[in-house]
């Protein structure tokens, strides 16, 4: 880069590169002669479709008609219809390309498929951690896979919530997973005594494959989550995939609840010896907390 000192001091613009002229043959003069094409153009394309702008017009009418239509005929919470029918009133084309995109669930069922692959690979444990597990669908096609997994030899346990006791699942379901080689427990199972402990409730949703793949998320193990049942209207929930180093954690948060009330936790067995240090957000006395833990 070229400099210039002079008396007014330190310049790093020669002498002639302000002004009109400059500005002219400048960038800034190719960036204005563009945007006057651009405008041009769409000026021609108005004027080109202007014969055409009746039915075009018409047209938008007639597809608004129909989408408002079958929006007051679906199966949608009475709140989202009245959101999807001023979205798709405004913006036509949009609102009904956005409302088809969500409808489609392409995320869950990409989700869902990867869900499927990695437990299909899993060559030595699958850890299941859930708030919600209902029997339908959605957990039947999982379990078809953790009973076979299971009968190679697979490490896979399950725990949830006891809540569950209340409206989808028997006080026997663990014994009834045991029969397929599955171990499961429920996190503070109902008991016929008024305690305060009913309060502390396990609301994690984690899924860890082998130690080196994680779920995480808002998706529970029940049909409503990937709108095969209808409870709440249309359901849209979200989870994630993590691979690499903070699926330790993953691990030792599971290992670190289905533990409570164990002697001998099982850390040894499923995290290498130079990997025996990590952080932990865990549940105590009903109080979250960070800490860091050595095994």
């Amino acid at each position: 880069m070229k400099t210039h000192l002079d008396s007014n001091g330190l310049s790093l613009l020669k002498k002639g590169q302000k002004g009109l002229v400059h500005a002219v043959f400048s960038r800034l003069g190719l960036i204005v002669l563009l945007f006057a094409l651009q405008l041009m153009v769409l000026f021609s394309m108005f004027r080109w479709f202007e014969e055409f702008l009746p039915h075009i017009l018409g047209g938008t009418a007639l597809f608004t008609a129909f989408m408002v239509l079958y929006l007051l005929n679906g199966r949608l919470d009475p709140t989202a219809k009245l959101t999807w029918l001023i979205v798709i009133m405004l913006l036509p084309v949009f609102g009904a390309l956005l409302y088809w995109y969500t409808q489609s669930d392409i995320g869950h069922r990409a989700l869902k498929e990867r869900f499927r692959q990695l437990t299909e690979q899993t060559r030595q444990f699958i850890f299941l951690e859930y708030f919600i597990v209902d029997e339908g669908l959605m957990w039947g096609r999982i379990l078809e896979i953790l009973a076979r997994k299971a009968a190679e030899g697979v490490d896979v346990r399950v725990m949830y919530d006891g809540t569950c006791e209340f409206s989808t699942l028997p006080h026997d379901y663990p014994k009834r997973l045991k029969q397929l080689g599955i171990a499961c427990k429920m996190f503070a199972p109902v008991t016929p005594f008024v305690s305060t402990h009913y309060n502390y409730r396990d609301h994690r949703k984690i899924l860890v494959i082998d130690g080196h793949t994680a779920f995480n998320g808002g998706v529970n193990l029940a049909d409503e989550y990937i709108n095969h049942i209808i409870k709440f209207g249309h359901w849209k929930d979200t989870a994630v995939m993590l691979k690499g180093e903070a699926v330790k954690s993953f691990t030792l948060m599971f290992l670190q609840m289905w533990g409570l009330g164990e002697k001998n936790p099982e850390f040894d067995r499923f995290c290498p010896e130079n990997h025996r240090a990590a952080y932990v957000t865990g549940m105590r006395r009903g109080c979250r907390h960070e800490r860091r833990t050595e095994l």
